[in-house]
């Protein structure tokens, strides 16, 4: 027998709130237990990011009224030119903010039907309300594809899938002696090689900040280590030059501090700060969020590597099975990495004219470049 969800509609912060502890139960049991799927990441990005679109967050509930899965969504208006505007229902937190794993958040026994109601639902009691599903940074593993693209299939309507990413990932080993083992002998001589080129340069310490009083002062540190490292290689202050990306970290530290999920790491030399990395650990995973060093100090040495290389090390001992690099094609992160997650964006349409005028204007750009290519 197929299980029966009814379907509530969350618009505003205070219904928001008040899903924390439902929301949190039901991520601790689901196949996606990712931080970006934290009831705490995407309050406060909400709260920073919403702006004028529409919360439409779609919690499905069954005959005993309890919350069985969660659609994290809002809906935003789009414009693409004078023509072509619509509304699209996205995950909440993909943008501005470099989430990955996005998802719908079950239990996997409940994926399917709860999939299949969703479908349902769109195209029934919220027909009216939308033209476009773009469902960002879906794991590929993730049932969500399967059964939502054999839905949309087997009813004839339109589903494609629009990009598809990876974040470098590295198993991590039981021992850090085993781990080593691991690393080439090039890779092993390097780091010996810079570690005591930095010794030379004078006292050379690692620190980290979880919780307490240090907390502002790290995080302020950190943020200047991060801008130092883009201003230097001319592309701007980095990702915290923009007012609401440092406004909602200022929030995520602290709230990630309180739930044990926050790691400030930093590389001192003569007790100043030269590298820093900033990251989380959630679910057995330690997320390596954002890095950042000063390009003018002890450059021979690469201190943002020696404390890469510290961080992975410290994540083994302190008993973590997988240390997530994350979005971006950086070549030291391929580097490290022994594996990789991958992602994909899907598109549905809704049979509307703005759904039309959006596939019609693609179908010319792709046009447009097989003439000119």
């Amino acid at each position: 027998m197929t299980r029966q969800f009814s379907i509530r509609v969350v618009t505003n912060l205070d219904g928001f709130s008040e899903l924390a502890s439902d929301w949190t139960h039901l991520l601790e049991r689901s196949e996606s237990r990712e931080v970006f799927l934290s009831h705490e990441w995407l309050y406060h990005w909400t709260k920073q990011y919403l702006g004028v679109n529409r919360l439409w967050i779609l919690v499905f509930v069954d005959q005993r009224e309890r919350v069985c899965a969660i659609a994290p969504f809002y809906i935003r208006r789009v414009r693409r030119n004078l023509v072509c505007r619509y509304r699209e229902i996205a995950f909440l937190g993909s943008e501005g903010v470099g989430s990955s794993y996005l998802d719908i958040i079950v239990e996997r026994q409940y994926k399917q039907a709860v999939m299949l109601r969703l479908y349902d639902f769109l195209f029934q009691e919220a027909v009216q309300e939308w033209d476009v599903l773009t469902l960002e940074e879906v794991p590929t593993g993730s049932l969500t594809i399967d059964t939502l693209v054999d839905r949309f299939e087997e009813a004839g309507k339109v589903i494609q899938t629009m990009s598809s990413s990876g974040c470098s990932i590295i198993r991590l080993p039981r021992s850090c002696a085993e781990y080593r083992r691991t690393l080439s002998a090039n890779s092993r001589y390097n780091l010996q090689r810079k570690n005591k080129v930095l010794q030379r340069l004078g006292a050379v310490s690692y620190r980290h900040i979880e919780k307490g009083s240090e907390l502002a002062d790290g995080f302020d540190s950190f943020v200047r280590l991060h801008e130092k490292r883009w201003v230097s290689n001319g592309t701007g202050g980095g990702a915290f030059h923009r007012a609401g990306f440092r406004l909602f970290h200022q929030d995520i530290v602290r709230v990630f501090a309180e739930k044990g999920w926050l790691t400030l790491s930093f590389l001192t030399l003569d007790d100043q700060p030269i590298a820093g990395i900033y990251g989380f650990v959630y679910g057995g995973t330690y997320y390596f969020y954002l890095p950042g060093f000063d390009p003018d100090l002890a450059p021979h040495a690469s201190p943002g590597m020696l404390l890469l290389a510290h961080r992975i090390e410290q994540a083994i001992e302190e008993g973590y099975r997988l240390f997530d690099l994350l979005q971006g094609e950086a070549r030291y992160k391929t580097s490290w990495a022994n594996g990789t997650r991958h992602s994909l964006t899907l598109r549905a349409y809704n049979r509307r004219w703005p759904a039309l005028m959006l596939q019609c204007a693609q179908s010319v750009r792709q046009a447009l470049k097989i003439l000119v290519r």
